[in-house]
């Protein structure tokens, strides 16, 4: 759930803003001092800051702390990107090394390196069977030369889109970033932009009705019966990147009380190979809305385990066909969905009261602790 900063969205600013700002604060800065030192030298100095400085050191410093949020960012973005082209080049020396990878290209990866680099494993494959007879051999030339058809379209399309424009070779998070700061600009925003009042807050996208906040993804973790076991608080506007660490916080604090977490229930927004394919417990995570879960399990249901050829995604599909499966994953909204609505209702948390992400953390454990108490209570009343 989104909630909201102790910051405005007014207080948005943008890198080039942030450094005019602090160029001029900081000349204004330069100014006092040489008036202060003048004044000084003539035996007429006073103690203390100038009154104009003063009244502008707060906002220097919050100008200094948004600008270095900027940085972090930029320092984060350039690991992801050099993550994202390592893939790349892992994927490429995969492929030339004589793997199989079935699909498209991955984004950031030549298409027509990896199309010529399919192109010269099926070759390879030819050569290795030259000359030998049997089924076994025709088969492999055979399966080859098929091969080698497709792969030979694939590289002629690419090289057709090479004629046309320079290629498209942006990693996936950098296609993202570029996609969300186009749609922040066709919406009148000014794309990336950072927070003056909390620099760690994020305008982000409130419910399914488009609405905008600026605040934290909170993320809440929360056992079958209505208990908080586990927070994590996340800048991102969506739930990708926090199915791990919301997991993490919960099973450490089970381990404290000497339980395991058997089974956990995400929705689909948590839906990915990383956090399908993540360490710890069994997971049902929808692959989408729930209307179409119900549909696909009343007119495809499935029995057993899935089929070991599929993927994660495919795997993951065919479980919550499985009306067993289905009748568990109903259970998540029943659970944690109570739960945020007596977060924000009763203890009143829909806005942060401190600044920062490590501030807003400590208060939204607090409150989630709040939350536990208080049904412990309901549920076990102290007596007198």
């Amino acid at each position: 759930t989104k909630i909201a900063a102790n910051a405005s969205r007014s207080k948005n600013r943008t890198a080039q803003w942030l450094r005019d700002k602090a160029a001029e604060v900081t000349a204004e800065a330069d100014s006092l001092d040489e008036a202060e030192d003048a004044e000084d030298a003539d035996g007429g100095g006073g103690g203390g800051l100038p009154p104009q400085l003063a009244t502008r050191k707060a906002r220097a410093a919050n100008l200094k702390k948004a600008l270095a949020e900027l940085d972090r960012q930029d320092a984060e973005h350039d690991q992801i990107d050099q993550a994202d082209r390592a893939r790349a080049e892992s994927y490429l020396a995969a492929i030339e090394a004589g793997e199989i990878r079935q699909g498209r290209v991955p984004n950031g990866v030549d298409p027509v390196l990896a199309q010529r680099a399919r192109l010269g494993r099926e070759q390879r494959r030819i050569g290795e069977v030259e000359g030998i007879g049997g089924a076994a051999a025709a088969r492999t030339r055979a399966e080859a030369r098929r091969a080698m058809k497709r792969i030979e379209k694939n590289l002629a399309a690419a090289l057709e889109q090479v004629e046309q424009g320079p290629l498209d070779l942006r990693g996936t998070a950098e296609r993202e970033r570029d996609r969300r700061e186009a749609r922040s600009r066709s919406h009148g925003g000014t794309g990336r932009v950072v927070n003056t009042t909390d620099p760690d807050s994020r305008l982000m996208t409130e419910g399914s009705g488009g609405g905008s906040v600026q605040g934290y993804n909170a993320q809440i973790a929360v056992t079958d019966d209505h208990l908080i076991l586990g927070i994590h608080i996340s800048q991102d506007a969506n739930d990708t990147n926090c199915y791990t660490p919301t997991l993490n916080a919960a099973t450490t604090n089970a381990k404290a009380l000497g339980k395991n977490i058997e089974l956990v229930l995400a929705d689909a927004g948590y839906f990915t190979d990383t956090n399908l394919d993540a360490d710890g417990p069994d997971r049902l995570i929808a692959p989408g809305k729930h209307r179409d879960l119900a549909r696909e399990q009343r007119d495809n249901p499935t029995t057993g385990p899935p089929p070991p050829d599929l993927d994660a995604k495919a795997a993951m599909q065919y479980r919550l066909r499985n009306p067993q499966n289905a009748a568990q994953y109903k259970r998540r909204s029943a659970t944690v969905e109570p739960v945020i609505g007596h977060l924000k209702d009763k203890t009143k948390l829909r806005r942060f009261a401190r600044r920062g992400i490590q501030a807003v953390t400590a208060e939204l454990n607090l409150a989630a602790a709040v939350l536990n108490l208080t049904k412990l209570h309901q549920a076990a009343p102290m007596t007198g």
